[in-house]
């Protein structure tokens, strides 16, 4: 594994490696690697720092401990490193969730040789390497176990945290999109935009943070300051409004529970899933049908193996950013003539969105197509890290998002690879777009993109989201190691400085 270090960006490998639930006695376990190393060289301004190994141990019960593995700085060839990561009393290894790469530095590495090491008695008896020869006598023959559970049915607790503030007033075509989404309260300003060029029905979830115990009296106290804080905005008369209160403070933001929220109460099937901080093209509904009609009598839709009409397309919505906040006179393109024409401009700074900082997360759209395209294409490449926005139909069969995914990170990553594994085809709308309002970086994502231990986290859920899906699906028995290594192999952070703010 190589990596060049940057002090604000986390480069990193992962790599989720499960442990027989009968293999015990072991009290410590031994972390170690060989490295080698081209001035590398810390930054004292980095709010935290990595340059080695950080590991989770998972335990049985679901607690989790973690353990740093720190290789010297400067320039050296092929060294070996070795930290002890100590066990509780009583606990029982699951698996290892292992982070080898950078953060807070500057210069290149190089690792080989990452092992796991059980210690018994004082002797180191057992190595579970990262590597595609498996020793049979202590990896699980079998999918790891899964620690991570599905999305639940709304639940009585979510329902007390809710409070409907407005429901549509007027009837609701069902041949119309709904845009569905949800922001922070503090975030009423962006809503405000968007809702100013959207014309038809919304589902808006907001989220009010909770700082104290939560009671009737505060509860009450906050819907009053709601309220006033709604007043900044126009709330259209087909626009459902529903606040979820924090239950408990400091709590992650539930971006994927409210997106369900919002799902559940959309007055129209076909909803367009979409954040808070974008701004749809104009006609959207008009030019959406429009497309649907023209796919649906295409050639390449009639001669798919699979004829799903509605239920089983995930219709994709193009999306842009300015690189830089735009000049107060540079207003959000109208057309797809004038929004190519900007994207071409020289030293234009609109663009594909993340096309510099996550570049696979909307690369399958292939934008140079798009900007020729007059009819609907498929995407034949569907690749990690895809997270698109969407036009789907609401059914009982769709999936939800997975809630087990809060604040930032992987989120919306998630749920397109679970609409994939359950055979939605993905269509791009030749004539529909979204464009990205520039705002000030959230707590949160400022924390997942500078705290290695918060993106270690999230990728355990995402590890075991994978394994979830592995059993929801039926994808694999996982018999050989060969047969799970889309879930023990290696993932890499490398080419990512913002991978999935949804």
């Amino acid at each position: 594994m190589a990596n060049t270090c940057s002090p604000n960006r986390i480069h990193a490998y992962y790599q989720y490696i499960g442990v027989k639930e009968d293999f015990d006695g072991a009290t410590h376990y031994q972390l170690s690697l060989l490295a080698s190393t081209i001035h590398a060289t810390r930054h004292p301004a980095a709010e935290d720092h990595l340059l080695g190994m950080l590991a989770l141990a998972l335990f049985a019960d679901g607690t989790q401990v973690s353990k740093k593995l720190h290789i010297e700085e400067g320039t050296y060839a092929y060294t070996k490193f070795t930290a002890i990561m100590v066990l509780p009393t009583g606990k029982t290894v699951s698996a290892f969730l292992l982070m080898v790469g950078c953060y807070g530095y500057s210069g290149h590495m190089s690792i080989s040789n990452v092992a796991v090491r059980a210690i018994v008695a004082g002797y180191v008896v057992k190595a579970l390497r990262s590597q595609s020869r498996w020793q049979s006598s202590y990896v699980p023959a079998t999918c790891p176990p899964v620690l991570h559970s599905f999305i639940p049915a709304k639940s009585q607790e979510t329902e007390l945290r809710q409070w409907t503030l407005y429901t549509p007033v007027t009837q609701v075509s069902p041949e119309t999109v709904t845009l569905v989404t949800q922001a922070s309260l503090d975030r009423i300003d962006v809503v405000q935009r968007t809702m100013q060029h959207w014309h038809g029905p919304v589902s808006l979830v907001l989220y009010v943070p909770n700082t104290s115990t939560l009671s009737e009296p505060d509860l009450e106290w906050k819907k009053i300051y709601v309220k006033k804080k709604l007043q900044s905005i126009a709330i259209i008369t087909m626009c459902s409004v529903r606040i979820v209160f924090g239950q408990s403070a400091g709590e992650e933001y539930p971006i994927n529970e409210l997106r369900n929220i919002a799902i559940r109460h959309s007055p129209t099937e076909t909803i367009f899933l979409l954040d808070a901080d974008f701004v749809p093209s104009p006609n959207f509904n008009r030019t959406f049908w429009a497309s649907v009609s023209s796919w649906f009598n295409s050639s390449e839709y009639k001669s798919s193996l699979v004829q799903n009409r509605l239920d089983k397309t995930a219709f994709v919505v193009p999306a842009f950013e300015f690189d830089t906040p735009p000049r107060e006179d540079v207003s959000v393109p109208m057309s797809k003539q004038e929004l190519v024409k900007l994207v071409q401009e020289p030293g234009s700074n609109f663009e594909p969105f993340k096309y510099h900082n996550a570049p696979l997360s909307h690369k399958p759209v292939d934008y140079p197509v798009w900007y020729m395209a007059s009819e609907p294409y498929t995407i034949t490449t569907y690749q990690d890290k895809f997270e698109p926005y969407l036009v789907l139909r609401k059914t009982q069969a769709m999936p939800a998002y997975d809630e087990s995914f809060r604040s930032y990170g992987m989120n919306k990553v998630s749920h397109t690879i679970e609409l994939s594994v359950a055979g939605y085809q993905f269509v791009v709308l030749p004539n529909a777009w979204a464009v990205h309002l520039p705002h000030h970086e959230s707590a949160s994502s400022k924390k997942f993109m500078q705290d290695p231990y918060e993106r270690l986290k999230n990728r355990l859920v995402r590890f075991q989201f994978i394994l979830a899906l592995q059993h929801k699906y039926n994808l694999t028995q996982c018999v050989t190691a060969a047969a799970s290594a889309s879930v023990t192999g290696l993932q890499h952070d490398g080419d990512i400085s913002n991978p999935g703010s949804s």
